[in-house]
């Protein structure tokens, strides 16, 4: 009988169970560290969705600009280049006035301005410009003095004083038309204190100004900027006035009676011709406004005659005039003038013949006129003489010609006559201290009668006002 050994089967059997084993075992290890992967995956994905809106929730009231395009905070990221536009548009503002060095300043105020592209190309720019400058020869300047303009064309030339009045003024439309013509035959307006000043160490000396070679410097004066009584009712402008927004205005008063403000008369022409051509303007010049004193200035009635009845002048409507207030006022209107870059004159008190009147009476006169016109405008260094009647001839003012020792003493240094022979005509003297320049009147007489006198600055014929007698 065969034998069986159930020993050897059990341990075959098991043999064989041990040889099956380590294949199924690695299958399941396999199949289990997928399971674990894809849950760490997916636990990964539910966690980042969970961090991404919890940050959300956090950070929503956050500037979008805390991040950088590139992903960076702002901390990270590198600084936004500072905008100079508004410096850089007031640099071009103070060149368009032929201030170049006052310009280019401004750029360089700003640290690394050279390694800013906007502020070193200005700066390029605004030098090569001011290398194009020519430096004015001050002999060669000339100077154009009006007086006070005809408002109303139509009650100035129906009145008695037609002739007169025809004569001696201009009208609004021919000074408008007068300062295009200036502007467009390439005239810059000056002062006078930039032809020759006194420096740091109180030398008299040679101004520089520096313009474009197409251009040419001119002075412009305003000859009794007083609005006299005698020209009430005449069609002219009655006060110069400082409105609300600082503006300088004309007031206008009509024949009924009715009062106007706007731009009647040179001041405020000229004010709106250079803000609309800035560059008519040297530097922020404007012109000289000369004055008298015994009717008051600039249209207000300052002077003692107007609150003293014992005056042989005093006129009884003089009652309602407030003096105290006018000076107030014209105090007011002159230190806005100043401050626009107007300058001042003495055309004296009186508006006397200084040639012919003796020394005593230029003395009394000129103590009058600092008493009661400087005063209220300021210290003034200017003198124009009434009709041109200069107090010396064309030679140098010397220390025997005892008027302009005493006028220097007085604290004047610019001395304005009138030529209409040899324009321009300038006299600078460093050693005495003073200049002297030579006043091209413009007024109807030279418009009719001499227009080639008034060739080199403009046409005559083709300001003329047709409104004209």
């Amino acid at each position: 009988m065969p034998q069986y050994r159930y020993g050897s089967r059990a341990r075959g059997a098991k043999k064989r169970s041990r040889r099956k084993s380590p294949g199924a075992g690695r299958l399941l290890a396999i199949f289990a560290l997928i399971l674990l992967t894809c849950g760490t995956i997916f636990g990964i994905y539910k966690g980042i969705g969970f961090v991404r809106k919890w940050v959300h929730d956090v950070m929503e009231d956050e500037p979008a600009s805390s991040w950088a395009a590139d992903g960076q905070t702002e901390g990270e990221s590198a600084e936004a280049p500072a905008d100079y536009s508004v410096l850089i548009e007031n640099a071009y503002a103070r060149a368009e006035q032929y201030d170049y060095d006052g310009a280019i300043a401004m750029i360089k105020q700003v640290d690394g301005y050279d390694k800013d592209a906007k502020l070193a190309d200005t700066l390029y720019r605004l030098q090569n410009e001011r290398n194009g400058l020519v430096k004015v020869d001050v002999n060669k300047v000339c100077h154009l003095s009006f007086k006070s303009l005809i408002a109303d064309s139509a009650q100035a030339f129906s009145s008695s004083s037609a002739k007169k009045l025809n004569d001696g003024y201009l009208t609004v439309s021919e000074f408008e038309d007068i300062l295009q013509e200036l502007y467009d035959g390439g005239y810059v307006l000056v002062r006078l204190h930039d032809l020759a000043y006194v420096d740091d160490k109180g030398y008299f000396i040679s101004g520089s100004v520096l313009l474009p070679k197409e251009k040419k410097a001119i002075v412009l004066s305003i000859e009794d900027l007083v609005y006299y009584e005698a020209n009430t009712a005449l069609g002219f402008a009655n006060k110069l006035i400082v409105d609300e927004e600082g503006n300088l205005k004309s007031e206008l008063r009509g024949r009924d009676g009715t009062v106007s403000v706007g731009a009647y008369d040179i001041v405020p022409l000229l004010e709106g011709f250079i803000r609309k051509h800035p560059d008519f303007s040297y530097r922020g010049a404007r012109g000289v406004i000369a004055l008298t004193g015994y009717d008051g200035i600039l249209g207000y009635r300052t002077a003692p005659k107007y609150n003293d009845p014992t005056s042989p002048d005093y006129k009884p409507y003089y009652s309602g005039i407030k003096v105290d207030e006018e000076r107030t006022e014209a105090m007011r209107t002159a230190s806005r003038l100043k401050e626009l870059g107007w300058e001042f004159a003495s055309h004296s008190w009186g508006h006397i013949n200084m040639a012919s009147a003796s020394l005593e009476r230029v003395q009394n006169d000129t103590e009058r006129w600092k008493t009661q016109v400087e005063t209220l405008i300021g210290d003034t260094d200017i003198l124009f003489f009434d009709n041109g009647a200069d107090i010396g001839n064309w030679r140098n003012y010397s220390a025997d010609n005892e008027k302009y020792a005493y006028l220097k003493s007085e604290g004047f240094t610019y001395f304005c006559g009138v030529d209409l022979t040899t324009i321009p005509w300038v006299q600078l003297s460093t050693q005495a201290g003073y200049l002297r320049q030579g006043r091209v009147t413009v007024n109807g007489t030279q418009l009719i009668n001499y227009p080639s006198r008034l060739a080199p600055f403009f046409d005559a014929e083709a300001v003329l006002d047709p409104a004209r007698p």
